[in-house]
């Protein structure tokens, strides 16, 4: 299980992250906004020249290097694309509140890169089957962003597609997850149900946050599904984030 909080941001480049949000509409082509999203509920129903163009748009959120990065552990989390009932959902665990470490918060399935994974995306598959139970077999990996810099964590987002998921057949890990939740598509597109949190560390920073779901997704679960949705679907999607410059005295 990886999960971080926002306090994770104090790694990244604040101000270079505070202006490709500012700019987040201007990432994407006109060329590749005109492609209409279509239902995913069956795994086929992208093509694979539509599922490349939401990958090319996810990789164009890019954040700085630093010094730092070289010496972080790898990891990455899996963003499961999944139809419930015929609807497309964004799958998500609750941490269980007796853990040491990042207790009772929203996350993705993921974890930190173990010797024996070939790859990143393999490290996303294995805890998503440890967490979830999930084969890894099942999922239909669509590519990965670049990686977010965290305080210990280089974390890698990987988006797959896991089929249809009933959630009250799914069987989680108990000595990690407290429940699974499903959060339709169309609740991130209804903007009553998206805000934001402005942060003062440092030159100050901005993170999305969404609500009026089973739980609350804030922090950087929050910040990947804002950039896969953005990549996804950017025109059902349109929250913006509105960095307020703060005022000197």
């Amino acid at each position: 299980m990886f999960s971080v909080t926002s306090k994770v941001m104090t790694k990244l480049r604040i101000k270079e992250f505070i202006l490709r949000f500012k700019a987040d509409t201007n990432l994407m082509s006109n060329k590749d906004s005109t492609i209409i999203f279509r239902s995913f509920c069956n795994k086929s129903a992208l093509s694979n020249e539509e599922k490349k163009k939401c990958i090319e748009r996810l990789k164009k959120f890019k954040f700085s290097q630093n010094q730092d990065s070289v010496n972080l552990q790898n990891a990455a989390v899996l963003i499961p694309l999944c139809s419930v009932n015929g609807e497309d959902s964004l799958l998500y665990t609750l941490r269980r509140q007796d853990l040491k470490v990042h207790k009772g918060q929203v996350s993705f399935p993921g974890g930190k890169q173990d010797s024996k994974d070939l790859s990143l995306e393999i490290t996303a598959l294995r805890e998503t089957e440890e967490e979830l139970g999930i084969s890894q077999s099942s999922v239909e990996v669509w590519g990965h962003g670049n990686s977010i810099i965290g305080r210990e964590f280089n974390i890698l987002p990987v988006l797959g597609h896991v089929g249809e998921i009933d959630i009250e057949t799914l069987k989680p890990n108990p000595s990690e997850v407290e429940f699974a939740f499903t959060v339709p598509l169309n609740h991130f597109y209804d903007l009553k149900n998206c805000r934001y949190t402005q942060y003062r560390n440092g030159v100050g920073y901005i993170l999305p946050v969404y609500i009026n779901a089973k739980c609350k997704i804030w922090g950087i679960t929050a910040l990947i599904t804002h950039l896969v949705l953005n990549a996804l679907s950017p025109k059902q999607y349109t929250h913006k984030l509105h960095f307020i410059k703060p005022v000197i005295s």
